[in-house]
C-alpha cells in the first residue's frame, strides 16, 4: 500500500502532535507524579517512626504514673542518697541472719530520674536453698522500697543437701532529698 504525500503528510503532523503531548504534558506530568508519590512514602515513613516513638512515650507516660501512684499508696519509705549505707548494713544483715555465706554486693551504675534515683544492686550468697528462699522474702518485705529484677539459683556442685548459689540484681530507690518519707 502507497500512501501519497497528503497522508504521508497528515501522519507527519499526527506524530508531530503525539510527539509534542508526550514531551510537553505527559511526560512532566508522570515525573511529577512520580515525585509526589516518593515524597508521601517518605511522610509515611516519617510519620511510622513518629508514632512507634509516640507509642513508646504512651507507655512509659502509662508506667510512670503506675509507679508514682504506687509510690502514693506504699508505706515503705524511699531513703535518700544519705541513708544508702544504712541501706547496704541492713541488706547485709538480712543475707547474715539467714545463714547465708559468701556474701557480695556489688553497687552498679547510678540511674537518674526525676524524683528519685535507681540504684541497681548485685548481690550474691550461698547457702540452704529454703534460707535464700526466706531471704529474698525478707527483701521484699523491706519498709524501704526495693525491687527485685532477677534471681539465678545454682546447686552449689560439691553439695549434697539443698545448698545452693545464689545471684541477684535489685533496685534500690532513693529520693533527691530526704523529704519522700511516709
Amino acid at each position: 500500500m502507497r500512501m501519497d504525500k497528503a497522508q504521508l503528510r497528515t501522519v507527519l503532523i499526527i506524530m508531530g502532535v503525539v510527539l509534542a503531548y508526550v514531551g510537553l504534558v505527559w511526560y512532566p506530568a508522570f515525573a511529577e507524579r512520580n515525585s509526589l508519590l516518593e515524597q508521601i512514602a517518605e511522610a509515611d515513613e516519617k510519620l511510622g517512626v513518629a508514632r512507634d516513638r509516640s507509642d513508646g512515650l504512651a507507655k512509659l507516660k502509662q508506667e510512670v504514673a503506675k509507679l508514682r501512684a504506687e509510690k502514693e499508696s506504699t508505706n515503705k519509705e524511699i531513703p535518700s542518697k544519705d541513708e544508702m549505707a544504712e541501706l547496704l548494713h541492713e541488706i547485709s544483715v538480712q543475707i547474715e541472719s539467714e545463714n547465708l555465706t559468701g556474701q557480695g554486693i556489688n553497687m552498679l551504675t547510678e540511674e537518674s530520674g526525676e524524683d528519685y534515683d535507681t540504684q541497681p544492686l548485685e548481690l550474691t550468697f550461698s547457702g540452704n536453698a529454703l534460707d535464700a528462699f526466706r531471704l529474698i522474702h525478707r527483701l521484699e518485705s523491706m519498709p524501704r522500697l526495693v525491687q527485685i529484677d532477677s534471681v539465678t539459683i545454682r546447686r552449689e556442685h560439691r553439695s549434697e543437701g539443698q545448698n545452693v548459689n545464689t545471684s541477684m540484681r535489685l533496685n534500690a530507690y532513693l529520693s533527691h532529698t530526704g523529704e519522700d518519707k511516709p
